[in-house]
């Protein structure tokens, strides 16, 4: 009896020296803050993108980009072809009118990304940036709110964010709300693709499993001195 106790107190010791720790999406307002590695540059865009298109990154990292309208992509130039509120001469990625969701799927794994998106119409709009795991499994969502205007003045919205860990599969884009009531028209600028960069914290539901193993543990190691 004695070593049955023993063993199951090791096994829960086991139990919370081997419990996994949870990815968490961090949301990420200042650019300079991701570690950035690489990035996704439009002007690489192939000649008649499409709906769906293939494009190599800069550090050679093949990556899908998607969305779920019907409608062909177009690469614009801030101050040429698009006259909105992104950097003078900025190469823009727009999605070619209510097109809803984009999806960038990089052939990899990532561990944060970050972008500017402008809404097609003058006004306020809100913007979403959600991340999913190799299954389709959301890890999270950043959600922020920005102003459409003309200025050229690098004031487009920023989305970003960052996983504990390099465990993103690929993440989407859309706007949820736009000036003209009916969001699904943006553009976004070059995209920056990101390591992990903050630690792994528990989540309460791993809290929750360390308590209880440790009272497992407790029960086992008081039966013990009882016997003994």
């Amino acid at each position: 009896m004695k070593n049955k106790l023993q063993l199951l107190a090791a096994a829960a010791l086991v139990s919370l020296l081997t419990l996994p720790a949870t990815a968490q999406i961090t949301a990420v307002s200042d650019p300079l803050t991701l570690n950035v590695t690489d990035t996704i540059q439009w002007t690489a865009t192939p000649g008649s993108p499409g709906a769906n298109f293939d494009i190599l990154s800069t550090g050679g990292l093949n990556t899908n980009v998607s969305h779920t309208g019907s409608g062909a992509f177009e690469v614009r130039t801030q101050g040429s072809s698009w006259f909105g509120c992104f950097l003078p001469g900025e190469t823009l990625l727009w999605n070619g009118g209510e097109n809803g969701v984009l999806t960038i799927d990089p052939d990899g794994l990532i561990g944060g990304a970050g972008l500017n998106i402008q809404a097609n119409y003058f006004g306020s709009y809100t913007a979403r940036i959600s991340a999913f795991d190799s299954i389709g499994g959301l890890l999270g969502s950043v959600t922020g709110s920005g102003f459409s205007s003309s200025n050229g003045d690098g004031s487009a919205l920023f989305l970003g964010f960052a996983s504990t860990s390099v465990n993103v599969d690929k993440f989407s884009i859309e706007l949820t709300a736009a000036s003209n009531g009916v969001p699904g028209d943006f553009a976004i600028n070059g995209v920056m693709l990101a390591d992990s960069m903050v630690s792994a914290v528990p989540e309460p539901s791993t809290y929750g499993l360390i308590g209880a193993a440790l009272a497992v543990g407790l029960v086992a190691f008081r039966r013990f001195r009882r016997k003994a």
